[in-house]
């Protein structure tokens, strides 16, 4: 986890656009746990939604 917040402040501060580059850590790192749930939330719908169309193919 240490190395994932380090990553995400590094990338935010260097990397980010103007208003991510200039918010305070705490803020930077709720971005990006707010961003990572998100990415897995999606994933996650996209699964079951696969999983789904699957089982009705099977069913058909």
């Amino acid at each position: 986890v240490k190395t994932v917040m380090k990553m995400g402040l590094l990338h935010l501060t260097y990397h980010g656009n103007l208003v991510q580059a200039s918010l305070p850590s705490f803020d930077k790192l709720l971005w990006l746990f707010v961003y990572l749930h998100w990415c897995f939330d999606s994933s996650r719908q996209k699964v079951s939604e696969l999983l789904g169309r699957k089982r009705r193919a099977e069913l058909s």
